[in-house]
């Protein structure tokens, strides 16, 4: 069942009560979300070239309950949005600086505290 942090967390769901539907590289990257199979609950994998995008799609079209949340995912991407919800959240994190070619302004101080 794909990688083995995926495999993990689906050895653990109880059969009498989950059935998990995999939806496959084919359905996620080539079909329209108002093709992929309806579901309660969603456990969505990062991998590169994943569809992030998608993904989104699908939760606003069919709003499952998400075992992880996809607009965390997109921070997760970002070492500066990172870097500001650790500074956020009163975490210190290393001096540095970053190079915003995409118009993002930071939250944080870049002083590491």
């Amino acid at each position: 069942a794909g990688p083995k942090p995926m495999a993990a967390i689906l050895e653990r769901l109880d059969a009498e009560t989950f059935e998990p539907v995999y939806f496959g590289d084919k359905l996620i990257l080539n079909e329209p979300v108002e093709s992929w199979p309806v579901c309660d609950v969603l456990i969505a994998f990062y991998s590169n070239g994943y569809p992030l995008e998608k993904a989104e799609e699908y939760v606003s079209l069919r709003q499952p309950y998400l075992l992880n949340d996809l607009k965390m995912q997109r921070t997760l991407m970002d070492r500066r949005r990172v870097y500001d919800l650790l500074e956020e959240c009163g975490i210190d994190v290393p001096k540095h600086v970053f190079m915003s070619r995409d118009g993002y302004v930071s939250s944080g101080t870049g002083d590491g505290k």
